[in-house]
């Protein structure tokens, strides 16, 4: 297994070799400005993250960041489909797509902010916002849960709560038809 991790961090430490490469060759400013470039340095982090951590014998770093390096890799893979002619407009239109969804991502992120610390002041002690696996951020998890869909109205005791959860619902079906 050792070996494999070697492998690993050698042909990563190949592939930052080519970033730091393009970055010097197209300057600084213009590297930065790529979101894919972004993802390459990503991912390479990752990957050498995960191996130091597997020498380190950290079995949930490695886990973790080995699991978001391999996404991060197989996102840049989808990024050289745009150089062929049969998917390349596909990938065009994806990123194009990605682009024109930022103001509605604002305004979704504003809402799940807000309803989301809505929920977790008032309602500190429901069991609906009570996760032990990412904690203070349940609210936020759940108020994007609502947006989708997935909830049950018995967990919503109080007035007040049913009442800024129907408008929740409101906000996100109005938001999401718009879109």
């Amino acid at each position: 297994a050792d070996m494999l991790v070697v492998s690993a961090v050698v042909a990563q430490l190949y592939r930052l070799g080519l970033e730091l490469r393009e970055g010097w060759m197209l300057g600084a400013r213009e590297y930065a400005t790529s979101a894919w470039n972004w993802i390459e340095l990503a991912a390479c982090a990752c990957i050498l993250s995960s191996a130091a951590a597997h020498f380190a014998q950290e079995a949930a770093v490695v886990r973790t960041a080995g699991s978001v390096g391999t996404l991060l890799l197989w996102a840049g893979v989808f990024h050289h489909f745009s150089a062929f002619s049969a998917t390349g407009p596909l990938v065009r239109m994806i990123e194009q797509i990605l682009y024109d969804m930022r103001p509605f991502l604002v305004i979704l992120s504003t809402g799940i902010l807000g309803f989301g610390f809505f929920f977790a002041t008032r309602s500190p002690d429901e069991h609906d916002f009570d996760n032990e696996i990412i904690g203070p951020l349940w609210p936020f998890f759940s108020v994007f849960r609502l947006a989708l869909g997935n909830f049950n109205m018995e967990e919503y005791s109080d007035p007040l709560s049913i009442f800024v959860l129907l408008l929740n619902l409101l906000f996100s079906t109005v938001l999401l038809l718009n879109l």
